[in-house]
């Protein structure tokens, strides 16, 4: 279901709601092998505690939401690959149709 966020709440968080944004954000950091103490970890906290204020409560939302703005995700193939042997060649990138297709529409 997706949130519309209509204000941020200015009301300080309390410790039910520092709990969850830190367990959000120790989850993040170890699926992400991110060091506690870096940039990196300081900016998935920073989006952590944003994105709380702003209404996202439910944990998987929040981490969710932070992978993608952080870019978290695992890169997706662009380019289908075929094996032969010990080796992988490439065939171009992934389309749903192809150009004959297309050409026939």
């Amino acid at each position: 279901m997706v949130q519309t966020i209509i204000k941020k709440s200015q009301a300080p968080l309390d410790s039910r709601d520092l709990e969850v944004c830190q367990h959000v954000f120790d989850d993040l950091r170890t699926m992400a092998d991110v060091p506690r103490n870096s940039e990196e970890a300081e900016g998935i906290a920073a989006i952590v505690v944003e994105l709380y204020r702003q209404g996202v409560r439910n944990r998987e939302q929040l981490k969710t939401m932070v992978q993608a703005a952080r870019g978290l995700f695992e890169k997706q193939p662009t380019q289908a690959g075929v094996t032969i042997g010990e080796s992988t060649r490439s065939i171009g990138p992934i389309s749903e149709e192809s150009e004959h297709e297309k050409g026939n529409r």
